[in-house]
């Protein structure tokens, strides 16, 4: 069977290879309601659904031979593959500068008017909690843009290089401004908040959630009580409710960042909430 690429399903549009592979199926299904993931797959020449369905539940990237299936299956021409293989390759780099290479060489390639998950491309950058709390230092009224002071402050145990280059990359996202004065390297904070979308299937997000889940904990055993607050509360709840308290909650958080924050502050905190079912959905 032959395949048919919409014409306005252009893979120069998207940052994720999976998002356009589940535009592609979602626009089989209008044309053809019946037509199925398990069908594509079929078209496809795989033995089974389950390597799809990995894909796209992201468990799993795509080795050559899928690639290569792929490639055929939406007729790209050499552009159009090259794109591809560095959305597949950003996925599945995990070395957090190497990324920043495939990055710029996509945002070159990229439809710059409809690259619209590219924050979450550059969020990949910067998914750990170092990044971020590096960033708020800058807020610091003794900050120093110097790798021994900042490992000092944060009792760190990272190299000069890989700090330099958290700084580089938070330069590169204009979300700090870097300025020489008087001999000296200066920073400033640009733009107050920055955060991808919450409920995007992300595990450069998934990751950042980890490293302040993590640091909370220790917290728990290192910081004294006057100086932290960590509570919780269980609660049964009517499911129709749960998007009600998310909104709730990112209201809470924008509401008590705009409180507190400041540019001339003498401590970075992290202010983390958790919100998860204990038991287990039986639908």
């Amino acid at each position: 069977m032959d395949f048919v690429v919409m014409d306005d399903l252009s893979i120069f549009n998207f940052s994720d290879y999976r998002v356009f592979i589940r535009s592609y199926i979602n626009g089989k299904k209008k044309n053809k309601s019946s037509f199925s993931v398990s069908q594509f797959s079929s078209q496809l020449g795989l033995k089974d659904t389950s390597s799809l369905t990995k894909i796209l539940n992201g468990q799993r990237n795509p080795g050559e031979l899928i690639n290569q299936k792929f490639i055929e299956a939406f007729k790209f021409n050499s552009e159009e593959e090259s794109y591809y293989r560095d959305l597949v390759r950003l996925k599945k780099e995990k070395d957090v500068f190497k990324k920043n290479e495939i990055l710029e060489s996509l945002k070159k390639k990229a439809n710059k008017e409809s690259f619209y998950t590219l924050d979450i491309a550059q969020f990949e950058l910067i998914s750990n909690w170092h990044s971020y709390a590096l960033r708020e230092a800058v807020r610091l009224n003794d900050f120093k843009l110097c790798p021994s002071w900042i490992k000092n402050r944060f009792s760190l145990n990272m190299g000069t290089e890989y700090i330099e280059k958290i700084y580089s990359n938070l330069e590169k996202l204009e979300l700090i401004e870097i300025n020489q004065e008087d001999g000296q390297r200066k920073a400033r904070v640009l733009r107050n908040r920055y955060t991808p979308p919450l409920d995007f299937p992300s595990d450069a997000i998934k990751s950042f959630h980890e490293g302040a889940i993590t640091r909370g904990v220790k917290s728990l055993y290192k910081t004294p009580v006057e100086k932290r607050h960590i509570c919780s509360s269980t609660i049964a709840i009517k499911k129709e409710k749960i998007a009600e308290a998310k909104k709730l909650i990112d209201e809470f958080q924008d509401r008590i960042s705009a409180l507190i924050e400041s540019d001339d502050a003498d401590e970075v905190y992290m202010f983390n909430m958790q919100f998860f079912p204990l038991t287990e959905s039986k639908q």
